[in-house]
């Protein structure tokens, strides 16, 4: 791949990550996903890296070479008695010169600000939403690695007099909020634009930290449980939910890799993601049709899972690109699933298909939060949390 493609992919790459962050922290994936931008930028990044070690010189340095090189001739002609019309050739020539070399020299010191961006700036999607002050903070709690969950345990939520206000901001975007969202159930969250919705499901995934206030994790089938923040750590807490938004992360790659996240450790179940596609009604989209006139021998027959993905999945329409996020947050069975508009582009036979997937998931333990304005999902839904009465 040359490095005309190389660029934009790693921008895709980054642009999507930091759109996606969510995402890519509650599926632990920040590593990988910086190493997927660094890779695709490589090509790019050594090719400006190059340029710009054969043209070091600094800008300035270079102004006075020309000036130095002026005055040389100058002198050199005042001492050799150089005819003034070949004095002013040589004088022409050395001025064109720089004036054609200082816009490169620019343009150079242009490439290694992007350069050295294009290395650091992907370090802007881990401080997103303050998470790495989240993993600092919660790298000095003294607190287990699990904190007792068990692998499959249903999990409830309690939210107990939560105010969280924004930096800079006059009022409150929650305040003295309290709600039980019930295990092993699907709980909508509606509310006009700005009442907190967004805000509300950074703070149960950690990644808002509320001024005062609790936030409990309780598991059904014990007495356990636990504050977050001060009993249970927020990173550990990642590890417990998957969350899936209005446009779902994904980046160039197959629908394999996306699944995944190209977690080398990821176990994958391909026959439960092949059911679930069908299910999804995904399967003609993805898999590409029989060539009758091609000789395929030993040639692999490729899956769903092989097809490959556009930067944000641009081949695909809205609704399908929905869809692979839904087969991402429902295939890795954590007990908390968190959707934030995430049916919305979505036809009424599949979104009712999709509700299916999601009564499943129920019916396993999971516990589901669904942020949406769509009357007939709420309908469907075991309680509701309309925050628009908590706005004033």
């Amino acid at each position: 791949m040359g490095e005309e493609e190389e660029g934009p992919k790693a921008m895709g790459v980054l642009n999507n990550s930091v759109r996606g962050i969510r995402e890519i922290v509650t599926f632990n994936a920040v590593e990988t996903m910086k190493q997927e931008y660094l890779k695709s930028n490589w090509i790019n990044f050594k090719v400006n890296s190059n340029l710009f070690l054969l043209n070091l010189i600094p800008k300035p340095l270079y102004e006075w070479l020309a000036i130095l090189s002026i005055s040389a001739a100058i002198f050199i002609s005042m001492n050799m008695s150089i005819r003034n019309e070949d004095f002013l050739s040589m004088l022409t020539f050395l001025a064109l010169g720089s004036y054609r070399m200082l816009p490169a020299v620019s343009k150079i010191s242009q490439w290694t600000i992007e350069i050295q961006s294009s290395v650091f700036v992907v370090e802007a999607m881990e401080q997103g939403l303050a998470f790495r002050q989240i993993q600092t903070e919660d790298a000095q709690m003294n607190i287990t690695s699990d904190a007792g969950i068990q692998p499959g345990e249903s999990i409830g939520l309690e939210l107990r007099n939560l105010n969280f206000q924004y930096t800079g901001k006059k009022k409150a975007t929650l305040e003295d909020l309290s709600f039980q969202f019930p295990a092993g159930q699907i709980t909508a969250i509606t509310g006009r634009s700005g009442s907190g919705k967004t805000t509300l499901i950074n703070c149960l995934m950690g990644l808002n930290k509320p001024q005062s206030g609790d936030i409990v994790i309780q598991a059904k089938n014990s007495d356990k449980s636990w504050v977050l923040g001060e009993e249970l750590s927020r990173t550990n807490w990642l590890k417990h939910t998957t969350f899936l938004s209005q446009q779902p992360f994904l980046f160039p790659g197959t629908v394999r890799d996306n699944l995944t996240m190209k977690i080398p450790t990821f176990d994958l179940d391909e026959e439960r993601v092949s059911q679930l596609i069908e299910k999804l009604g995904m399967k003609s989209a993805l898999e590409p049709e029989p060539d009758p006139d091609q000789d395929t021998g030993d040639t692999p027959t490729k899956s769903a899972l092989d097809f490959v993905l556009n930067d944000g999945g641009a081949n695909l329409s809205g609704g399908q690109q929905q869809r692979v996020g839904l087969l991402r947050s429902i295939q890795v069975r954590r007990p908390v699933m968190i959707l934030d508009e995430a049916t919305s582009d979505l036809d009424t036979q599949t979104r009712d298909a999709v509700f299916e997937l999601l009564e499943e998931r129920k019916r396993e333990g999971c516990t589901i939060l669904m942020i949406t304005h769509d009357r007939k999902i709420v309908e469907r839904c075991d309680a509701n949390l309309d925050l628009t009465p908590l706005t004033k």
